[in-house]
């Protein structure tokens, strides 16, 4: 018995020994010259032209549990809205999401706007700017 023992303690103090010695294998990492991150932004101004009267749309989905969310109707909704008033964007929109059974049912009211006017900023639209932050006309 203690042959046996002797003989199993002989053969695994090998495979111990073994298990940890590092296998030498080495990682090398492409040479790269360091760059230094600046930013050059060119702000463009515009001006947003806002209807006085709203807008509203309405229209009917499928819901897929899990799948659909709000804000995909919201999204989906925003674009039919600004499809219907051929305008660029729906400025304060109002959402009415009604889900019954696989339907689901969406309207949007909201004031319909176009940008007009892009231009670049310039030294005095720096002016309007600080005059608007103090309520100063």
């Amino acid at each position: 018995m203690k042959t046996i023992k002797s003989i199993l303690l002989l053969a695994t103090f090998p495979l111990l020994l073994t298990s940890c010695l590092s296998q030498g294998v080495f990682y090398r990492t492409a040479k790269s010259k360091d760059i230094k991150p600046y930013i050059v932004s060119n702000p463009t101004l515009v001006d947003l032209i806002v209807e006085n009267e709203k807008v509203s749309c309405e229209f009917e989905s499928n819901y897929i549990p899990g799948k659909s969310t709000f804000e995909f109707y919201k999204s989906l909704a925003i674009f039919k809205a600004t499809e219907k008033a051929k305008c660029d964007i729906i400025v304060e929109p109002q959402y009415d999401i009604t889900i019954v059974g696989s339907k689901a049912n969406i309207k949007i009211k909201g004031f319909p706007a176009n940008y007009k006017n892009f231009r670049a900023y310039s030294p005095a639209d720096s002016a309007v700017f600080i005059l608007q932050r103090f309520n100063i006309e």
